[in-house]
């Protein structure tokens, strides 16, 4: 029962990676195998400041546009295991049926507060509350879940448990934002992304790829 609990849970990580991590494609760089993602990027008017960036940003994905989501962030290359991932997007730039299905419960509750922001030539910070769903416990219910014997489907146990969660929390983040060419992003780090996801475990520190592990 326990082994069967495990591959549950990692088959519950690939359906998350599948779902909301960006298709990528592969190839061999000194020796490392390097992951790029195809991020086309849509020109707005609405990143011509820290502050506007970050509420458009917050727009596209609580209306669950990905790819203008994608537009106002800067992603990082990182490496994992030996893996090289390049412009590893949260989501790709056109999620539809099942994925978007997933990320729109996971977002469904999302609020957000801009409580300052300050800006200084190339760069700027904003301090942002956010206020979305707590899903630190989910694996942990998942398990107790698998263990009933009139257990659901790994599909459908993962987003009854999601929808079903009431637990709220807030997240204090602050984004860090770089200007180029008359254009804001936001860099994406884990902290910004454990928000989006509710500090869901699955995801944050088994799926999405970082150095700052």
């Amino acid at each position: 029962m326990v082994k069967q609990i495990k591959s549950l849970l990692i088959l519950l990580m690939i359906v998350i990676a599948t779902f909301f991590v960006a298709c990528s494609g592969q190839k061999q760089v000194n020796n490392k195998k390097e992951i790029t993602q195809d991020t086309s990027i849509v020109h707005s008017t609405k990143n011509t400041s820290p502050k506007g960036t970050v509420e458009a940003a917050f727009d596209a994905l609580t209306s669950l546009n990905t790819r203008e989501f994608n537009e106002y962030i800067k992603y990082k290359d990182t490496v994992k295991n030996g893996i090289m991932f390049k412009n590893n997007v949260l989501f790709g730039d056109n999620i539809h049926g099942e994925s978007k299905d997933y990320m729109e419960i996971i977002v469904s509750k999302l609020s957000y507060k801009i409580l300052h922001s300050e800006e200084k030539e190339n760069t700027a910070t904003v301090k942002v509350q956010i206020t979305n769903l707590d899903l630190s416990d989910i694996d942990k219910r998942i398990e107790e879940e698998a263990l009933k014997e009139n257990s659901k489907n790994e599909d459908n146990l993962f987003t009854s448990l999601i929808r079903s969660t009431d637990k709220m929390k807030k997240y204090d983040v602050t984004l860090s934002l770089e200007k180029s060419d008359e254009r804001w992003k936001i860099n994406m780090t884990k902290e910004f992304a454990r928000a989006i996801y509710g500090d869901m475990p699955s995801f944050i520190y088994n799926v999405l790829p970082s150095s700052e592990l």
